[in-house]
């Protein structure tokens, strides 16, 4: 869910708003506040304090409704295809219920994946939703998902690595605290245990002024927390007994107001007898958080938005009761404006693509005439007689051929002057015996150059006086006589001219 997320959490006493930003390395938290619904303010009051807080215009908005507004009820199916369960579910709660299965929405969430199926199934009257969705999108905010409240914070937790395979979570509260027991990454029951609890003065700016002028002491607050333990520890084997097993809990995670005490996970471990650890999301090295945010941040305060802003409105991911006639209508001026995005970056792709295609012919064409020009001028020099030039590479291959095909002659050189010709009178002027090596022999048009070495500088004299002595030659000249390095032999260069 790429953009600006805004996770709206509604419960009896706050409202949370949390904002995140998400990307490819994780979530970035960029603003959050907690308002009190306390005083007489209402939700309305809340959600416009909440706007001078922060940006409201979010591409995604999500947003749960207080746990008090939900019932919760266990079920089972003989089936656990989801298309059949979401058929058959209201048929089955509407005999546990005392008004009609129209004036409610149900949502239902698998806790096993066995036959018979284990069915936690939740339901909210319809008018309830109606009156929060209306004030919702009143201030502009037409949310996604609408969760309850807990939920995503337990969805989140059993996405974590090392999370206890049977846990218990636990939010204490103002006026309401939740249960909600786990097994194997699957919520399996849920409870709500409304009572005042002495917690709810650990931070006096979330108390009331009446009950803040109170002297609250260790005893009261553990006094509480034991009480709560107390129901807690009777639900789990309620529930154990009903389903003939025994639950022991791993492991207590515990969050909420109440988790602000030092000594709660302390007085959680002794009374329930299990090990309690308290939750803080900002240990996921997913979320990051801008420092002005990261000064006001109450993990037990604002843990459950962070949770509902990053819950993604996937299936799965907890509950969601915009369904029927609440279900999000698409939105195509919404659609139409992220097809015009999306064209947009198709058409910048496409202009850069056309740049970079337009340079690249650019320089191609470039090399391609640098290269043409530097073949006509190889081509003139070449064969200055031809003063007419077209295609150098082609004209230059035709004469290239034409010169293979008489390799054996040389250029202005009559027939009967044939390359090997010359060789053989070379050889056959030179008739005396000479201790002679030849190491290189040019034939140019007008001139033959023999480099060699002999013995001695006589012997060069006899091989100029021999070769002289031929028709083919004329005024043989020895450019270079002269010892090598050894002493012991004599290295020449002649230049013989001759008779076309």
């Amino acid at each position: 869910m790429p953009g600006k997320i805004l996770g709206l959490e509604i419960d009896e006493n706050h409202v949370t708003a949390v904002q995140v930003t998400s990307g490819l390395k994780g979530y970035n938290v960029t603003a959050c506040c907690r308002i009190p619904l306390s005083n007489g303010e209402n939700l309305e009051k809340a959600l416009d304090d909440i706007a001078m807080q922060i940006d409201m215009k979010n591409d995604t908005y999500l947003a749960s409704i207080p746990g008090s507004e939900a019932s919760y009820r266990n079920l089972q199916m003989p089936f656990k295809d989801p298309k059949k369960i979401s058929q058959v579910l209201p048929f089955e709660v509407e005999s546990m219920i005392p008004f009609s299965i129209d004036d409610i929405v149900i949502d239902f969430s698998a806790s096993s994946q066995s036959i018979p199926s284990d069915i936690l199934a939740v339901y909210v009257k319809k008018r309830n939703i109606s009156s929060y969705l209306e004030l919702l999108q009143h201030k502009g905010i037409s949310p996604d998902v609408l969760d309850i409240h807990c939920i995503p914070s337990v969805t989140y937790l059993l996405n974590q690595e090392g999370v206890a395979k049977l846990g218990l979570f636990v939010e204490l509260g103002l006026e309401r605290n939740t249960m909600v027991l786990f097994f194997q990454n699957r919520i399996m029951l849920v409870r709500n245990f409304f009572f005042k609890c002495e917690t709810s003065l650990i931070n006096p700016q979330d108390a009331s002024e009446e009950t803040s002028n109170n002297m609250i002491t260790a005893e009261m607050i553990e006094s509480c927390i034991e009480m709560l333990c107390s129901k807690i520890r009777e639900t789990i084997h309620s529930f154990g007994w009903q389903r003939n097993t025994v639950m022991e809990p791993e492991k207590i995670y515990f969050t909420g107001i109440g988790s602000q005490y030092p000594a709660t996970g302390e007085l959680l471990t002794r009374f329930l007898d299990i090990p309690a650890v308290r939750i803080d999301f900002r240990r996921d090295k997913r979320i990051h958080m801008d420092d002005e945010v990261a000064s006001v941040w109450h993990p037990g305060l604002m843990d459950s938005a962070l949770a509902l802003a990053i819950r993604g409105n996937k299936k799965g991911q907890g509950f969601n009761l915009r369904k029927g006639e609440f279900e999000v209508n698409k939105d195509y001026f919404g659609l139409w404006k992220g097809l015009r995005r999306v064209s947009l970056l198709l058409i910048l792709v496409l202009l850069f693509f056309v740049i970079n295609i337009s340079i690249d012919y650019y320089y191609l064409n470039k090399r391609y005439n640098f290269i043409n020009q530097k073949s006509d001028e190889l081509f003139r020099q070449t064969f200055p007689d031809v003063k007419r030039v077209q295609d150098p590479v082609r004209e230059m291959k035709i004469r290239i051929d034409e010169l293979n095909k008489s390799s054996t002659s040389l250029p202005a050189i009559k027939s009967e002057q044939r390359t090997l010709e010359l060789l053989n009178e070379i050889s056959r002027s030179i008739s005396k015996p000479h201790d002679i090596l030849m190491t290189d022999m040019v034939i140019d048009f007008e001139t033959i150059r023999i480099s060699g070495e002999t013995d001695t500088f006589n012997t060069v004299d006899s091989i100029k006086n021999e070769l002289e002595s031929s028709d083919y030659f004329r005024n043989i000249t020895i450019t270079s006589s002269k010892k090598d390095r050894t002493g012991k032999r004599v290295q020449f260069e002649m230049r013989i001219q001759r008779i076309n």
